[in-house]
């Protein structure tokens, strides 16, 4: 958490691939939309993927209702998230391997430039990622000690990870078909049907109301209606992997833009695709995951699918090859023996030997150290942990494959751990074993030194300290969760939304738009004082009249919007998904509900989070983009706030240099 912190204090206006310095874009600017429209009372909004994976936006939704819009309370939730993530993978570590690797896999996660990008962002990964690893530790549990209550924890954290993030849902059939193994090589058929089911009432008991929801309102059974359009085009021989252009063919062949119409459309297409040709698709669907299992790599990480430019994935590698090396110094601190003993000082050759091996290998072979690790804990005698762990590596794997995933920058961000855990494993294993023999000491119960029977004084802090403060956390999420919960229902109920109505007519002019008399006076005002219009005849400016009419360049646009962020884009520089060409002066984005509105200015930032009337004039694309159809294009005039009466109040327009380059 204090990494974290401390990257957020040195890092106010970040830029990633969902942040443009400090502002959510993408789809970081739908979840923090949904998350607003949510805390406000108002539910999930149907113009913002109402469709997919809700979890996330309604947690954010849940902080929002006591902080009100904060783009700090992102980073504030993230830097939570990040410290009970270190620690569950630390005592998943601890359960599996040992509890030096538990502990060099969870301290690398919190220093890992791929991860500490995500603190200011505000995306799925992070909370997905803490459901994922809670419900491995859970299974870990469940199978060690055979609790009842363990199974149903795991199944509900996977149903919570994949609300949030939906990539780990091939770990559910994975935990049963082991329970049913379990069950009958132990010869205890009910015992393993009840836990079974335990597993599928936690998973199902958060899923379903999301799934009826789906089915009620857009008759699709799916946990995000986007899976369609990816299942389509890794079926596809024409798109391999998913891009915005299948959207086209679903506009070719005519079939309304509805989410089910859709949904549908994308997913028949796909099985016919499959019963076309079923040999294209399982080749895409290997050759994916053969690129998943070589991914934990420098060489895997420097290719272009990681766009390491905003996504540090191969500044991650680089990192992890000096903390490696400063690890296993740090680890002859740790070791029992003394720092100068024949065994230390040969498993510290040893160690560095194998790190420099593992990074040396080619791209096709970064899988190797994986193995190595499963095999070396296996001979360890961790079977059954180390069994469910590797699983649940295939499993994830696997539920990015099926899609031929081309995020992989993403996707790794759920699994990393997975891969340095093992990858730990195939270098203090063979290291500690090896040392010790070539030094003629006794072999010891566990590997690379680390004394399960007779933990140092570090290790038992470092694990009470980390069950503890899981244990912490649950409760007081189940606290925040219990009152933000009420607080929500509170500020939805229908009494409080009339208030909100009978209270603001401002509200109502908000969601029906202005009407064409007042556009146009709107406009002859400012034709004249403060001068942001050229003064022409009104007959000689078209107006574009509201939604039902497409808009045409030259239209006059007059709407009463509000946002609660924009981008301030510098001289030379782009967004990092284009919609506007670099330009050798500075301008400012506002992404209104259906336009995209860019200004010669930048916008006072008392502008936010109130109704605004924005006035410009639509242009033509700077940008082509041959995958999708772009917004319309608005060169903002100017931008007019509303007096104490929800009035104009001209006096205080902001308006664009007039007649010079700056408005062409």
């Amino acid at each position: 958490m204090a990494v974290r912190w401390e990257f957020h204090l040195w890092n106010p206006h970040p830029t990633g691939f969902f942040i443009y310095h400090g502002s959510p874009i993408s789809d970081g600017a739908s979840y923090t939309f949904k998350a607003i429209n949510i805390a406000k009372g108002y539910g999930i909004p149907p113009t913002q993927q109402p469709a997919i994976r809700p979890f996330y936006p309604i947690v954010l939704a849940c902080l929002y209702t006591w902080t009100g819009f904060s783009l700090g309370a992102i980073s504030l939730l993230n830097i939570v998230i990040g410290g009970a993530t270190a620690a569950l993978i630390y005592l998943c570590g601890a359960l599996v391997f040992n509890r030096l690797c538990a502990f060099g896999a969870a301290l690398f996660f919190a220093i890992d430039p791929t991860q500490l990008i995500q603190t200011p962002q505000a995306g799925t990964e992070p909370l997905g990622l803490l459901f994922f690893v809670g419900s491995v530790y859970a299974a870990l549990l469940a199978f060690k000690d055979r609790r009842a209550a363990m199974f149903f924890l795991s199944g509900l954290l996977i149903g919570l990870s994949n609300l949030t993030r939906t990539l780990t849902v091939f770990t559910l059939p994975f935990y049963l078909a082991l329970i049913l193994l379990v069950g009958w090589r132990e010869r205890t058929p009910k015992a393993a049907g009840i836990r079974a089911f335990l597993l599928l009432f936690g998973f199902f008991s958060v899923m379903l109301p999301w799934l009826i929801r789906q089915e009620r309102l857009y008759g699709i059974a799916s946990l995000s209606d986007n899976i369609g359009e990816a299942i389509y085009a890794a079926t596809s021989p024409v798109y391999k992997r998913w891009t915005p252009a299948v959207r086209k063919d679903a506009d070719a062949a005519g079939i309304p833009n509805t989410i089910g119409d859709r949904y549908r459309y994308f997913t028949d297409r796909a099985v016919e695709n499959v019963k076309t040709n079923p040999r294209f698709y399982l080749r895409n669907v290997g050759a994916a995951l053969w690129e998943y299992t070589n991914t934990f790599g420098p060489r895997s990480r420097a290719v272009n699918w990681y766009q390491d430019w905003f996504s540090s994935a191969a500044q991650g590698q680089r990192v992890l090859l000096f903390y490696l090396l400063a690890l296993t110094l740090l680890m002859l601190l740790l070791r029992r023996d003394s720092p100068v003993a024949p065994s230390n000082l040969l498993f510290l050759l040893i160690s560095i030997g194998l790190v420099i091996l593992y990074r040396i290998l080619p791209s096709w072979a970064t899988f190797v150290p994986v193995v190595s690790g499963f095999v070396f804990a296996w001979m360890a005698s961790r079977r059954m942990p180390n069994l469910i762990l590797a699983g649940t590596l295939v499993a994830a794997a696997l539920g990015s494959a099926v899609f031929a995933n081309a995020i992989l920058f993403r996707a790794i961000l759920m699994t990393d751990w997975l891969f340095l855990l093992y990858f730990l494993a195939a270098i203090w294993f063979p290291a500690e074993s090896l040392s010790r023999h070539l030094a003629g000491e006794p072999q010891q119960g566990s590997a690379a030194g680390t004394e399960d029977d007779e933990p140092s004084s570090f290790q038992t802090a470092l694990s009470l300290i980390s069950q503890r403060s899981c244990l912490l956390l649950v409760i007081a999420t189940l606290g925040f969760f219990l009152v933000s919960g009420a607080r929500l229902i509170a500020l939805s109920a229908p009494h409080q939304r009339g208030k909100r109505k009978m209270q603001s007519r401002v509200a109502w002019s908000l969601r029906r738009g202005l009407p064409v008399p007042d556009k146009v006076s709107i406009l002859q005002r400012l034709q004249y004082s403060p001068s942001c219009i050229p003064q022409e005849d009104q007959r000689q400016l078209p107006i574009y009249p509201g939604e039902k009419v497409p808009p045409k360049v030259g239209d006059y646009f007059v709407e009463l919007e509000s946002f609660y962020y924009d981008y301030y884009i510098p001289p030379g520089e782009t967004l990092p998904y284009r919609m506007l060409g670099p330009k050798p002066y500075a301008r400012t984005l506002v992404r209104l509900s259906r336009f995209e509105f860019f200004f010669a200015e930048m916008i006072p930032t008392a502008f936010a989070d109130r109704p605004l009337v924005f006035v410009g004039v639509v242009v033509p694309q700077e940008v082509e983009d041959r995958e999708q159809t772009l917004r319309p294009l608005v060169r903002g005039l100017a931008i007019v706030p509303l007096d104490g009466n929800g009035q104009p109040d001209f006096a205080h327009a902001v308006c664009a240099p007039p007649a010079c380059e700056f408005t062409r």
